[in-house]
């Protein structure tokens, strides 16, 4: 009974902007996560093992390159776009400029290189694509963190579900494609519309709103010059290295064991990051509150570990005692490669979740370098602990790694946070904030 009354208040609609917000992006993210599975699912009957393993890197690939591309943005919008009163329009179009820029350099050396050999064919018009699609996805990545940042989140779950409905939908119907690149096509052709949408919404009504409140009052200081770039450059590596493991791996099957292991690999593997995203979802909207009203750090904390607990473990349940179930849906090959893999990655889920608290915190208290290291050890450790691995243990060394460098982190981290969070209480935030991290404001 007291579980069940902790779910149910946890979850009510008049509750605190914070667990209303993780909730939408709760939602978006699984829903997109179902919509994945599915989309991958209804791939691996209609196209070739090695088709979709060589997919799913061009996938990873695309979304390795653009997270470089963004300047890791999506943070920094969540954490300073709130403040950017009527420097929002400004502020958001120099931001997707300068990214789009970028996006295209990083496209070219990358087609250049050869890293692509295996993963995009010497066509032009897929080289093309293939560029194109690193811009529109470098936006699509950014389009959300404006949404978020601007307390629009409950549009978040609307566009990335759609998004998801409409690649699922394209892969038969691009199943012809010459190129054999249908995959592909059908994950990135939607975006293009998505962006339309998105910032048309965002430009035409949301950042309008903005600037009218804004202009009204004073223009609210933003950090000085030198802290600021220090953030956004920590911050910015932070992202990428952050991120870098998740986009890395499908690369290095691909490259160690071949594109039918990548097939094998890329669902388990995908069902992991979505959990990440998942976690995203409740620490990105406390991040933001947290920037919004600091004086009330205590009860969003504590909204959001209850968001935090309520989400985790059955996740982690469902993932360990479904995974032969899951997998048995694509054929009993994907069951037979990838059964342990997925079991080892959903029992890494708690580890993965007391991470991204001790992150949030970082990010809360601004300690951006520290937060550079702790992701840093757990990308490296990572994708070093998987390649020694990998020669033994075929794609489940994946899940090993990541069982095993989580878990050391997290053990390490969690009493540290759990210090932090029985410091602050309701009348005492700011002693708190001063304690453990001044703000560079």
């Amino acid at each position: 009974m007291k579980t069940r009354s902790l779910i149910l208040g946890a979850l009510k609609p008049s509750q605190s902007p914070v667990v209303r917000n993780s909730i939408s992006l709760l939602i978006s993210t699984g829903g997109t996560s179902v919509l994945g599975v599915l989309f991958w699912s209804v791939a691996t009957h209609l196209y070739s093992v090695a088709t979709v393993g060589r997919g799913s890197v061009q996938v990873s690939s695309m979304a390795l390159i653009a997270n470089f591309a963004q300047l890791n943005l999506s943070s920094a919008f969540i954490r300073f776009l709130p403040r950017a009163g009527i420097r929002t329009r400004t502020t958001m179009i120099v931001s997707y400029l300068g990214c789009s820029i970028l996006a295209l350099v990083s496209a070219i050396i990358f087609l250049l290189s050869p890293l692509r050999n295996g993963i995009v064919p010497f066509t032009l018009s897929v080289e093309i694509a293939f560029a194109a699609s690193i811009i529109f996805w470098t936006i699509f990545v950014i389009q959300d963190a404006a949404l978020i940042a601007l307390q629009s989140t409950k549009w978040v779950p609307v566009e990335n579900i759609l998004f998801g409905a409409v690649k699922l939908g394209l892969l038969p119907i691009l199943l012809g494609t010459p190129s054999g690149e249908g995959v592909f096509y059908s994950w990135t052709i939607p975006v293009v519309a998505a962006i339309l949408i998105v910032n048309g919404f965002l430009f035409l009504s949301v950042v309008p709103k903005r600037i009218a409140s804004a202009s009204k009052l004073p223009i609210p200081p933003l950090p000085k010059p030198r802290a600021l770039m220090s953030f956004i450059s920590a911050e910015y590596l932070s992202g990428l290295v952050g991120t870098s493991a998740a986009f890395l791996m499908p690369l290095i099957i691909i490259k160690r064991l071949g594109p039918q292991a990548a097939g094998y690999f890329y669902l388990p593997w995908l069902v992991g990051t979505s959990f990440s995203s998942l976690l995203w979802s409740i620490a990105s909207p406390t991040i933001a509150e947290a920037a919004h009203d600091r004086m009330s750090l205590h009860d969003i904390l504590r909204k959001s570990l209850k968001l935090y607990a309520i989400f985790v473990i059955p996740a982690s349940l469902c993932v360990v005692l479904g995974a032969p179930i899951l997998l048995t849906l694509l054929s009993q090959r994907y069951a037979a490669h990838g059964t342990t893999l997925l079991r080892l990655i959903g029992l890494s889920f708690p580890f993965s979740a007391a991470i991204s608290m001790y992150n949030a915190s970082l990010w809360i208290k601004k300690r951006i370098w520290v937060l550079l290291g702790i992701r840093t050890l757990s990308s490296v450790g990572l994708l070093v602990l998987t390649w020694v691995l990998l020669s033994t243990l075929g794609v489940s060394a994946a899940g090993v790694a990541e069982l095993t460098i989580y878990g050391v982190i997290a053990l390490s981290v969690l009493p540290i946070w759990l210090k932090w969070y029985r410091s602050i209480q309701p009348n005492e935030v700011r002693l708190a904030i001063d304690r453990y991290g001044k703000e560079d404001s």
